[in-house]
C-alpha cells in the first residue's frame, strides 16, 4: 500500500461514491481477495473473542462483504471450469460473458437469506457461498442454481406464501437454504478460501 498518508484516505473517501470511480475491471486480484477476507475474518473473531471474554453481545456481526463474496465467488468458478469468463463488471453481482449468465451471488454467515423483490431474475444463476464455518481456516461451500426462480418459486416462505408470492407482493422473500430439500445436490465446491486464492 505504500506509505500510510492518512490525509490520502479521507479525501478517497469523501470521493469514492461518484460514478466515475465506479468498478470497471474483471475482478480483485487472488491476494487482494484473500487479503481483505483476512483482515474481515481477523475483525469477527476478535469481536467474538470479546464478547465470549465479557460473556455478553457487544454488537452486531457485519455480514460477510459483498466484495469478498462475488471476487471469491468468480474465483472459485475460474478454477472450477476456466472456460466460463465471468466478470465483475457488469450491472447487478458477477455476469458470464461466455454464456450470457447473469449471476446473484449470497453469501451467508447465519440465519435466511433475503431476496430483492426484483422481478428479472428468471434467468439469474444463484450462487449461495454458505459461510457458516469459515472462522474454521476459512472453510466454505458454494452452491449453483441455474435459474434459480423456477427452482425457488414454489418453495413455502411460510405457512401461506410461497417464494414467489412474496415476489408478486414486492416483499423480501427470506430463505434458510439450510432446510431446502436436497440443496446438497446443487454443491459444486466447497474447501479452504485459501486454497483458490493461492493456487
Amino acid at each position: 500500500m505504500g506509505i500510510f498518508n492518512i490525509s490520502n484516505y479521507y479525501n478517497w473517501f469523501n470521493i469514492r461514491h461518484k460514478t466515475k470511480y465506479k468498478c470497471n475491471y474483471d475482478y480483485l486480484t487472488k491476494s487482494e481477495v484473500l487479503n481483505v477476507y483476512n483482515s474481515y475474518s481477523n475483525y469477527v473473531k476478535l469481536h467474538l473473542k470479546i464478547e465470549i471474554e465479557k460473556n455478553k453481545r457487544i454488537g452486531r456481526i457485519p455480514n460477510f462483504p459483498e466484495h469478498i463474496s462475488e471476487n471469491a465467488v468468480i474465483h472459485i468458478l475460474k478454477h472450477i471450469n476456466p472456460n466460463e469468463d465471468w466478470t465483475w463488471n457488469c450491472k447487478g453481482d458477477i455476469f458470464c460473458r461466455t454464456t450470457n449468465t447473469r449471476g446473484e451471488v449470497k453469501a451467508c454467515q447465519h440465519g435466511p437469506t433475503s431476496f430483492t423483490p426484483k422481478k428479472d431474475l428468471k434467468k439469474d444463476t444463484l450462487f449461495y457461498l454458505d459461510c457458516s464455518k469459515h472462522l474454521n481456516d476459512g472453510y466454505i461451500e458454494l452452491y449453483r442454481i441455474d435459474k434459480y426462480y423456477s427452482t425457488l418459486k414454489d418453495i413455502k416462505i411460510n405457512s401461506e406464501q410461497t417464494f414467489e408470492d412474496q415476489q408478486n407482493q414486492n416483499r423480501r422473500a427470506r430463505i434458510d437454504f439450510k432446510k431446502f430439500p436436497d440443496f446438497d445436490s446443487f454443491k459444486v465446491w466447497s474447501g479452504k478460501l485459501s486454497d483458490i486464492l493461492t493456487c
